[in-house]
């Protein structure tokens, strides 16, 4: 059994609170400290994320004077080449050899050696050193 109550119910108007109790002066400084640590923690924030992107255009420009380097390199390599190709054809004509020819055949008797054989009787000789390049590397 409910038992009514002879009070009012109370309302949003009723709660008491210590709003406008205290001076803007003492609640001032609180509030200067509270926006002065939120301040730091941006700030430290900000560094951390600047050293990052720091971090990341460093290794760029290393990559990228990698780059420069390799295509150095190659165009050094595709000028010889020229220069070679030039040379020889000032010179007298070389007739074409076994040698000079891309696709080799493996002799019919072979066993091995410095040639392996792959399908069809297409020989692939076995490098005797390790290239220097080896293969092209791109980066993304």
């Amino acid at each position: 059994m409910s038992t009514k109550s002879n009070r009012p119910a109370r309302s949003l108007t009723d709660i008491r609170t210590l709003a406008g109790k205290s001076s803007d002066a003492a609640q001032r400084g609180y509030t200067n400290y509270f926006e002065m640590g939120a301040l730091e923690l941006e700030r430290l924030r900000r560094s951390q994320e600047r050293e990052a992107a720091m971090r990341r255009i460093a290794e760029i420009d290393r990559r990228i004077g990698e780059i420069d380097a390799e295509m150095a390199r190659l165009r050094g390599e595709v000028e010889v080449t020229q220069s070679e190709r030039a040379r020889k054809e000032d010179g007298a004509a070389v007739p074409a050899t076994a040698q000079q020819t891309r696709r080799r055949t493996a002799p019919q008797g072979s066993v091995g050696g410095a040639t392996d054989t792959l399908r069809g009787g297409v020989a692939r000789a076995k490098p005797s050193e390790p290239s220097p390049r080896s293969g092209l590397r791109i980066r993304y």
